[in-house]
């Protein structure tokens, strides 16, 4: 699917994925929703200041934006616009956004500024601090915990939906991309190649498919119908990656600068900085 400006951030829900696109030149772009069964695509939002990090919610799906202000510094107020009707887009929070995405669970995670998670309940008005001290880059969540990594704390940690003390699961030099198999958390570190697999609650864990590259995006992981079947999938500078995780083999599936990475049954699918489309690939 070819856009306006390079793809960056993406994020896929059933067969819906929402995907983030940039003018180089003139730092405005769009948002877009894909029906991955029946390729249908829809512009939800144009003109917008450097989308980023969407996610889905039950009915809209949320992004955030760049707001630049000589009064009170950079800011990346969340935005949201319908996901199946025309509507108007709407700016749900003004806030200090950063790390490398935002979560949308109904309820919506994301990092505030550089020591404090988020969330933002439907229709809330102002935000609740979940975590502090923390600076989350990626999240993962199972039914009862979120997850996230913290490269400038060099650990992956979790805590309940509900808050509370949370909890450190792993050390690691740069903890950056991450993923859920079942019971275990997968993660990779920054600047280090190999996938760490540990118990979702914490515990010793093994490192799967250690070679010299280097993930710079997100980590998709993808069950698969049997253990031979699982597979984790990433990107890197020199193109799209995916790990066996049975047997630790990685394979170049395609080249390019991919930044950001989603999977399904099926197929895995990427965006580029470099192009201006979305790309997709049966598994």
């Amino acid at each position: 699917m070819l856009l306006d400006g390079p793809s960056t951030s993406m994020q896929l829900s059933g067969a819906l994925l929402v995907v983030t696109s940039t003018n180089a030149v003139t730092n405005l772009g769009s948002v877009l929703t894909i029906d991955t069964v029946t390729g249908v695509t829809r512009t939800i939002a144009s003109g917008r200041s450097l989308p980023i990090n969407p996610t889905i919610g039950m009915k809209d799906a949320y992004w955030m934006e760049w707001e630049p202000s000589a009064a009170d510094g950079q800011f990346r107020p969340i935005v949201k616009a319908p996901l199946d009707e025309p509507g108007d887009v709407s700016t749900v929070l003004r806030t200090n956004g950063s790390g490398y995405q935002m979560l949308g669970l109904g309820t919506l995670y994301f990092q505030n500024g550089l020591d404090e998670i988020d969330s933002l309940q439907p229709g809330a008005a102002s935000a609740t601090p979940l975590v502090t001290g923390s600076s989350a880059l990626f999240f993962a969540a199972d039914d009862q915990y979120l997850y996230w990594t913290d490269c400038s704390r060099s650990e992956v940690a979790r805590v309940p939906f509900g808050g509370g003390q949370p909890q450190h699961l792993a050390d690691g030099s740069c903890p950056y991309s991450i993923g859920l198999l079942g019971f275990d958390l997968l993660y990779m570190n920054a600047g280090e190649p190999g996938v760490h697999r540990i118990p979702a609650a914490g515990g010793p864990g093994t490192v799967i498919g250690t070679s010299n590259i280097v993930s710079n995006t997100n980590l998709a992981v993808s069950p698969g119908w049997t253990t031979d079947e699982q597979a984790a999938y990433f990107g890197a500078a020199e193109g799209l990656y995916r790990v066996m995780l049975s047997t630790g083999e990685i394979a170049r599936l395609a080249t390019g600068l991919v930044y950001d990475v989603a999977v399904d049954a099926s197929c895995v699918y990427w965006t580029d900085s470099d192009a201006a489309a979305v790309f997709m690939l049966p598994k």
